[in-house]
């Protein structure tokens, strides 16, 4: 997502949620802590790593939401875009690729990527905040000014949520949506769906617009038996 009105070929939209008040942070407290505090003004590279549906991509987005001059770029949807995809983007204070590793030992991306850095970070003391599924040590990454300046800053791991956290963690959620999830309706979920967070969200996505469309914001285990038999939700 591209919050100036600067004319770049990218605009990728911000999901509304992704904040950091909605993140449950549950054992990576500290590790929002650390990111809301950062040091803006000083520049630099955070790079923030973990496993699938830990909230990578959620962070960035909650990093871009709080600074005006910000840009999102998933690395799936840039990496068509030829050997300048990333030009331009040092106008910006803080620009964040999400998921680097899906282009390993891509020599157009990392020079790209080294530009990138040298403009934003070297010579207008921006922030460059990266993520990847793998850890740093393992990216295969042909220039190696470029991995040293990678991990010249701060690197964070973000760990799984437990089950017990990941109920709390759609409770929230459905509650910021003005819903309620009872324990029974949020068990029921966690036993018969998918339990990794990015699956439960896209659930209660479902979830919200059935209610909406029975007039009920208390979501009980018959309405998600509904939702999910009827394919028009």
């Amino acid at each position: 997502m591209i919050r100036s009105q600067s004319q770049l070929p990218l605009a990728i939209k911000l999901r509304d949620q992704a904040v950091f008040a909605s993140y449950y942070a549950g054992p990576n407290a500290e590790i929002v802590d650390q990111l809301q505090h950062y040091p803006m003004a000083g520049g630099g590279v955070i790079w923030l790593w973990g496993d699938s549906a830990t909230g990578k991509s959620h962070l960035l987005q909650a990093m871009c939401a709080e600074i005006a001059q910000s840009a999102y770029l998933p690395v799936a949807q840039i990496e068509s875009t030829g050997p300048d995809m990333l030009r331009g983007f040092d106008r910006f204070q803080l620009v964040c690729l999400d998921d680097i590793d899906l282009m390993p030992g891509n020599r157009a991306f990392e020079r790209s990527l080294f530009g990138l850095f040298q403009e934003l970070v070297t010579e207008r003391s921006g922030t460059l905040m990266v993520s990847s599924t793998r850890a740093p040590r393992e990216l295969t990454v042909h220039l190696a000014d470029l991995k040293s300046r990678l991990l010249s800053g701060p690197v964070y791991r973000l760990v799984r949520l437990s089950e017990h956290e990941r109920l709390q963690a759609i409770k929230q959620r459905a509650q910021r949506r003005g819903l309620e999830l009872t324990d029974e309706t949020g068990e029921f979920l966690l036993r018969h769906f998918k339990r990794d967070m990015r699956s439960l969200c896209d659930l209660l996505d479902k979830l919200d617009t059935a209610a909406l469309v029975q007039q009920q914001r208390r979501l009980t285990v018959p309405l998600l038996k509904s939702a999910i038999a009827d394919p028009d939700h």
